[in-house]
């Protein structure tokens, strides 16, 4: 078995990897669907059902053995609360509708994976034939109700769903500040949909309300890719965080929108979330290169409270390209348990990047590695003679060397490319001990 130094260092703050787009599923109890070929299908509670935590639920059922057909799926009473099955492909969308409503669908049983712990399953596609839901609560909008009964809109929402303009001007007068159980408002709804009229006619009367977690129209605005209105938000709403710290520019990153990007950067650059992550270091680990570039010049040299970078990010990806942009304002820095740039490169075996943070040469983790170390366990020779000169002494405080890496790992013939001193000794000494 190979042993490396301990790399679990290199992670980023955790959020930074996860879709910030609501969840679809709150329910504690999930339907099944009990599929009989060309016969009603009812929904009942099964433990057999699970949903990701994803913009949209990816149900996985029990294989039944069939491979295609249609039938009915009625929405069952005794449900935790009404569900309803949208079109998609290898998805199966889940939201609220009213109770007793049916649709007629066709579906196909695509393979996946077994789910730990779990029985085999595969998930299904779905195709609408025939429906009596109302065409208003579509799929593209259920992320942003978060699964919230359509009851509890009110009429001026649901005409922004619409988009009927004249009847938004009319409701506007009475209903206007209004907001569901989790804080979407008529504003969020028309941004998140992309209903620019909507959106000019609501601006005056709810710009600034905030979803429960803080969320904004602009947030939603951005998250869609609606650049035009994100334009007729950004004076009334730019600067605004999530409760996390979270703010629109940060999305652009997610998303590499950087034509919204342009447009944010001089209100929002260098703002950081709870845990001190910029929009730059969320550019970076989702290879969101446009932004990188643009988000360099602003971000560049900034840290996340545990010490983290965007460069850090860039480095264990290979991107000797763009680490050309933030490089000089970040070499030297660590993480706060040491780790640096150079023992990035190394681990991931890229010599390129160990000679752009070769400053950082001789610096140590917590636990005494050093880059050297990485690159004697990759077996890469070419990094240990970079480093040999100012780490071949270097020791954890367990006491193991570069050569004990090396050696370890199958990679013997390195010694004396890791240290030239110590192999002579050795073979000195191995030579002794043959007489």
């Amino acid at each position: 078995m190979q042993r490396s130094p301990s790399y679990n260092s290199l992670a980023m703050p955790s959020h930074v990897h996860s879709n910030n787009t609501p969840v679809v599923m709150s329910h504690t109890q999930a339907p099944s669907h009990h599929y009989t070929n060309s016969s009603p299908v009812v929904a009942y509670p099964s433990e057999h059902m699970t949903y990701s935590k994803s913009p949209h639920a990816v149900a996985q059922v029990p294989y039944t053995g069939d491979d295609v057909g249609t039938g009915s799926f009625v929405v069952s009473n005794s449900l935790p609360r009404p569900t309803y099955i949208s079109p998609g492909t290898g998805i199966v969308h889940v939201m609220p509708v009213a109770y007793g409503q049916k649709t007629q669908v066709r579906q196909e049983f695509l393979p996946v994976s077994t789910v730990a712990n779990a029985l085999p399953t595969q998930t299904f596609k779905t195709q609408v034939l025939e429906s009596n839901v109302d065409p208003l609560f579509s799929a593209q909008i259920v992320d942003l109700l978060h699964s919230v009964d359509e009851r509890n809109l009110t009429p001026l929402m649901k005409a922004v769903v619409r988009n009927d303009v004249p009847q938004v001007k009319e409701l506007l007068k009475t209903e206007a500040g209004l907001c569901i159980e989790n804080g979407v408002t008529a504003l969020m709804i028309a941004a998140h949909l992309g209903h620019i009229d909507c959106v000019k006619l609501l601006l005056q009367k709810e710009a600034g309300m905030r979803q429960n977690d803080g969320t904004t129209a602009l947030m939603e605005a951005v998250m869609k890719g609606h650049s035009n209105i994100v334009s007729l938000l950004i004076k009334s709403e730019g600067g605004i965080r999530r409760d996390d710290g979270f703010s629109s520019l940060m999305i652009c990153a997610q998303y590499n929108y950087v034509e919204i990007g342009r447009k944010l950067l001089p209100i929002e650059a260098r703002l950081q979330t709870d845990l001190g992550v910029t929009a730059l270091m969320i550019a970076a680990e989702n290879d969101a290169d446009d932004m990188v570039i643009l988000l360099s010049g602003k971000e560049a040299g900034m840290r996340a409270n545990n010490g983290w970078t965007c460069s850090m990010s860039l480095a264990a990806k290979g991107r000797v390209d763009l680490l050309k942009k933030v490089a000089s304002k970040e070499a030297g820095f660590t993480k706060d348990d040491g780790w640096t740039c150079l023992m990035s490169a190394c681990a991931t075996d890229n010599l390129a990047i160990a000679k752009m943070f070769i400053k950082e040469a001789g610096f140590t983790k917590s636990d005494g590695t050093c880059a050297l170390m990485w690159a004697a366990s990759k077996g890469n020779e070419a990094i240990c003679k970079l480093l040999s000169k100012a780490e071949g002494d270097l020791v954890t405080l367990a006491g193991k060397s570069s050569i004990d890496f090396a050696i370890e790992n199958g990679h013997s013939n390195l010694v004396k490319a890791i240290n030239p001193k110590e192999a002579a000794r050795l073979e000195k000494k191995a030579k002794s001990a043959g007489k």
